[in-house]
């Protein structure tokens, strides 16, 4: 992956994942982590995964899990 527009988060899960399929069959799932900050105030941001990763987090990720997250920001 190239470091262009590439952040690394770490929080925990406020939702169970949410799994759904395109209509080409490619697996999307979303989750939504929280964030605190210096002000201990929580912000929440939205990670979504696709293909193989998607299933997977729906199947071994859960309300409360804490993750950490290299991706692109979109």
């Amino acid at each position: 992956m190239e470091n262009k527009n590439v952040e690394i988060i770490s929080g925990r899960l406020g939702l169970d994942p949410r799994l759904a399929y395109t209509k080409k069959g490619e697996a999307v799932c979303e989750m939504s982590v929280g964030l605190v900050n210096e002000q201990n105030e929580t912000m929440w941001r939205k990670i979504v995964a696709f293909g193989k990763l998607a299933e997977q987090c729906s199947v071994h990720l859960r309300k409360g899990n804490e993750i950490f997250v290299r991706g692109r920001v979109c």
